[in-house]
C-alpha cells in the first residue's frame, strides 16, 4: 500500500501561514480567555481567519500542563457572515449509494470556494458535479466508490483529494447551457494526525476556513442524532465519511459502570453529513437537515484538509 506522502500528501499548513492569514479579515467573532485552574497561565483567544478562539487545552509555553477549557461557545464554518457573505452551503444527498466519501469532499470544497468567494464579497454558489467525481475515480482505481478491493479501500479519501488536485472536479453545467468543461481544483492536500496533542492545532485549522474530512463509526440510531446532539459512536470499524466544520467545548454526561453516569468537559467537533434534508432535523431550521456533534476519539485516525486553487476569473 502506496503511504500518504507518495499518494501526494503535502506539508500541513505552519502557524505562521495561520498567522498571516488570519490578518485577512479584522472583524470576527471572538471568544473568551480562560484561566487554568492548575497552573493560572491566562488562555487568550488565538486570532485566526474566521474566528478568535481560545485553546482548548492549556497553552502555557513552560510546561505541559494537562488542563482543559470548563467552556467555549460553538464555532462554526456555516454560521459566518464575511462581508455580508453567508459562508453556509449546501447539504448533499448521497442516497443509499455508498459513495460519503466523495460527499465529505465536495463538501469540504463546497465549503471552501464559500470562504474564498466571502473575502471579496461574493456568493459563490454554482454546485460541483458529483458525478465527474465518480467517474474520475473509477477511471483511476478500476472500481466504484465502495466496491474497491483490498488496500484501495483503505486509501479512498487520499485518492479523491489527489484527483481534485490533479483532475479537479467539473462544475454543474445548468440546464440548456453549453458544458464549460470548468473545474475547481485543489493546489495540494495534507493530513493531520487525531491524538491529544493536535486538538488545538485541528481546532485552529477549522477556524482558519479548512474544513476537514473525517472517518467516523456509525449505528443504527445514526439517522435519529438530531441537529447538535453528541452521537456517541459504537466500537465499530470506521464506516462512514463526513466534514468537520466546527467545534465547541461543553459540559455533559456519560454513560458510566452499573448504571451510574459521570460528567465529562470536552470538546465537540461539528460534522456535517451526506444523508440530506430529512437526517438529523433541525427545529431551527426549515427543510434543511442539521449538523451532529462528535468526540475526538470517535474519529479516524487522521483528518485531511487541503488548499483550494483560486479560480481565476475570481481574481
Amino acid at each position: 500500500m502506496a503511504t500518504l506522502s507518495e499518494m501526494g500528501a503535502g506539508p500541513v499548513p505552519t502557524e505562521d501561514f495561520l498567522n498571516t492569514l488570519a490578518q485577512t479579515l479584522n472583524i470576527k467573532p471572538r471568544g473568551r480567555s480562560w484561566d487554568c485552574p492548575l497552573c493560572k497561565h491566562r488562555n487568550d483567544p488565538v486570532d485566526n481567519l474566521l474566528f478568535k478562539i481560545a485553546p482548548f487545552k492549556c497553552s502555557n509555553p513552560n510546561i505541559n500542563c494537562p488542563a482543559k477549557s470548563p467552556a467555549t461557545p460553538e464555532m462554526s464554518i456555516t454560521d459566518c457572515i464575511v462581508n455580508n457573505v453567508r459562508t453556509d452551503f449546501v447539504i448533499r444527498d448521497q442516497g443509499p449509494h455508498p459513495t460519503c466519501a466523495a460527499q465529505a469532499l465536495l463538501h469540504a470544497m463546497d465549503a471552501k470556494l464559500r470562504i474564498h468567494g466571502s473575502l471579496y464579497g461574493r456568493t459563490l454558489s454554482q454546485p460541483l458535479s458529483d458525478i465527474d467525481l465518480f467517474s474520475k475515480y473509477h477511471t483511476t482505481v478500476g472500481a466504484a466508490l465502495g466496491e474497491e478491493i483490498g488496500a484501495a479501500a483503505k486509501q479512498r479519501v487520499p485518492c479523491l483529494l489527489q484527483i481534485a488536485q490533479e483532475d479537479g472536479v467539473e462544475y454543474i453545467t445548468p440546464l440548456g447551457s453549453v458544458p464549460t468543461g470548468r473545474v475547481l481544483k485543489l493546489t495540494s492536500w495534507f493530513y493531520v494526525s487525531v491524538d491529544d496533542s493536535n486538538i488545538n492545532f485541528i481546532i485552529r485549522l477549522i477556524a482558519s476556513g479548512f474544513p476537514l474530512v473525517s472517518g467516523m463509526r456509525t449505528g443504527r440510531c445514526f439517522k435519529m442524532a438530531n441537529d447538535g446532539e453528541l452521537y456517541l459512536c459504537p466500537r465499530l470499524e470506521v464506516n462512514h465519511a463526513i466534514v468537520l466544520i466546527g467545534c465547541c467545548v461543553k459540559s455533559y454526561w456519560l454513560p458510566a459502570q452499573e448504571g451510574t453516569t459521570k460528567q465529562c468537559e470536552n470538546v465537540l467537533f461539528k460534522a456535517r453529513d451526506s444523508k440530506g434534508e430529512r437526517v438529523h432535523k433541525s427545529g431551527q431550521r426549515v427543510a434543511t437537515g442539521g449538523d451532529i456533534y462528535l468526540l475526538p476519539e470517535d474519529l479516524s485516525s487522521k483528518v485531511f484538509g487541503f488548499h483550494l486553487q483560486l479560480p481565476t476569473w475570481m481574481g
